[in-house]
């Protein structure tokens, strides 16, 4: 039997909009009949973790682009920003390092005049609407398990029981816990 897990994402803000239907995971089962073994029976841990870290992919992404979707436009004159460029962020989740495409924008000559007049020579000052979302590079329940398993086990444990059981690209290193776990006691003693 072949199983393929497929994700519908339905925008309820507009109507009439078709559904967006994508493949997310498949996998292939060899069993007949009355012959299944133990072994294939349901989901192994690393189809799990591919399934949730290809969920989790797509459902980031169009909640990004949902979020970024207004913030192409001056707030104040309505206009389009002019693009400078795009570069890639990288965002640690429980299910993964994900890579946000990132717009950059100039600033809008009516925000810029609004301030101060701009001289001819002066470059127009450039933001990206998702850095400044995303300041901090690692979502706060994924540093929430590294610190609370940190305190609990050696850093050398933990870093191998996060790689086992969730869907990492790569294992953490115990400096970075160690590094963690000293930030959360620096904030929880103030």
């Amino acid at each position: 039997m072949k199983v393929i897990i497929q994700i519908v994402l339905e925008n309820n803000e507009q109507d009439g909009q078709e559904p967006i239907i994508e493949k997310i995971f498949s996998f292939q089962r060899n069993d007949e009949g009355d012959k299944i073994a133990l072994q294939s029976l349901g989901l192994s841990l690393e189809e799990a973790k591919s399934l949730l870290a290809g969920v989790h992919k797509k459902l980031v992404g169009e909640q990004v682009a949902s979020y970024l979707s207004p913030k192409s436009n001056c707030p104040h004159c309505h206009q389009a920003y002019q693009h400078k460029g795009r570069h890639k962020i990288s965002f640690s989740t429980l299910f993964g390092k994900l890579k946000l495409d990132s717009p950059r924008f100039y600033r809008c000559e009516c925000q810029s005049e609004m301030k101060e007049p701009t001289k001819k020579n002066q470059k127009r000052s450039s933001f990206s609407p998702l850095a400044e979302l995303l300041l901090a590079r690692t979502a706060p329940e994924f540093t929430y398990l590294q610190t609370k398993w940190a305190a609990l086990m050696s850093y050398g444990l933990t870093s191998q029981f996060l790689a086992e059981v969730l869907p990492l690209d790569k294992p953490i290193s115990p400096s970075v816990l160690s590094k963690r776990k000293s930030e959360a006691n620096r904030f929880a003693f103030r």
